[in-house]
């Protein structure tokens, strides 16, 4: 899963500014706000929960997310 910045960079990169612009706003409103950062207490793997109901795997998330930037984070069991 690509992230909402990469993909909002890439589509301006691709086809313009105000391509990027309105995937930005739809970006924007997939992501922020309701998500939710897990901790898996059985792999000890971090999970974010997004709004839609998808999951984000550790390795796709950004580190300034992860300890030891945030440590805003609920235990999942």
């Amino acid at each position: 899963m690509e992230s909402c910045s990469n993909f909002v960079y890439r589509k301006t990169r691709k086809d313009g500014f105000f391509s990027g612009l309105m995937s930005l706003k739809k970006r924007f409103s997939q992501c922020r706000p309701g998500y939710t950062l897990y901790k898996n207490d059985h792999n000890g793997r971090f999970e974010l929960h997004l709004k839609d109901g998808s999951i984000v795997m550790e390795e796709q998330i950004s580190p300034t997310m992860l300890p030891p930037y945030n440590f805003n984070y609920l235990i999942k069991n």
